[in-house]
């Protein structure tokens, strides 16, 4: 999850051409003044995901299925998690399948909220622990897999236009699952393998709760992504073309 593009703004590329592609002949166009920009913004998003999955050299837009992402960090201090997890060569599959449930954009109060969901998303990479999960100790390395299944994604955006350009005063990410699945199968504590598979099949059946707990470490992580991506969309083209008067 997540180098997240904002695939849940991907609205903005209505009004603008990449590499001479006039992308009115790809999605529909969207305007400002339009009694059903929500469901123009939502159908235009939806019809483009496919165009740009495999990344827009143009806008600096890296893959969006596989996404790479050279290192995460988690970090949680909770009642019943305390631990620091870095992952590194991160490989996110699933957002190719993103279905936009629902879009609520208000351009007068500077907002724009994007639902969605995606059947299967999987995280996987070789990671280092340090901490406990419940009454686990969890100090270990190696590799990991975390696959979410029937997830959905909230994306809010507070912005406000200055200079005639989108400038975004807060991202939020949010998500939420019905079912996880957590491999940790190969990991090796301090070389018990009884401990490790013991803590193994723990994890793996209790895995919705304690992905709960991983939950704002996640949310800030793609957060914070979604930003950065959004800030160089909108430093790049003006509001005045990202929302057309007609």
């Amino acid at each position: 999850m997540k180098a997240v593009v904002g695939i849940f703004v991907l609205n903005i590329f209505c009004f603008f051409n990449v590499e001479g592609m006039d992308l009115g002949d790809l999605i529909p166009l969207c305007s400002a003044n339009d009694p059903e920009l929500n469901t123009c913004v939502k159908n235009s998003a939806q019809k483009l995901i496919p165009q740009i999955v495999k990344g827009v050299p143009l806008l600096k837009i890296p893959p969006l299925d596989p996404m790479i992402s050279p290192e995460v960090k988690m970090s949680e201090n909770n009642e019943k998690i305390q631990i620091d997890v870095s992952y590194k060569n991160v490989e996110q599959l699933g957002f190719s399948k993103t279905q936009i449930d629902d879009v609520s954009v208000d351009l007068k109060n500077g907002f724009m909220i994007f639902n969605a969901s995606f059947p299967v998303f999987s995280f996987a990479g070789d990671y280092v622990a340090k901490g406990h999960i419940f009454n686990y100790q969890m100090n270990g390395e190696g590799k990991a897999n975390l696959t979410l299944q029937n997830a959905k994604c909230d994306l809010i955006i507070n912005f406000h236009v200055e200079n005639d350009r989108i400038k975004e005063d807060s991202v939020v990410f949010h998500y939420k699952f019905h079912d996880v699945y957590i491999d940790y199968d190969h990991v090796s504590f301090t070389g018990d393998e009884k401990l490790a598979k013991t803590t193994a099949e723990f994890i793996n059946e209790n895995g919705v709760e304690i992905m709960n707990g991983f939950k704002p470490s996640l949310d800030r992580y793609y957060g914070n992504l979604f930003r950065e991506y959004l800030r160089g969309f909108f430093e790049a083209f003006p509001y005045s073309i990202l929302f057309q008067e007609s």
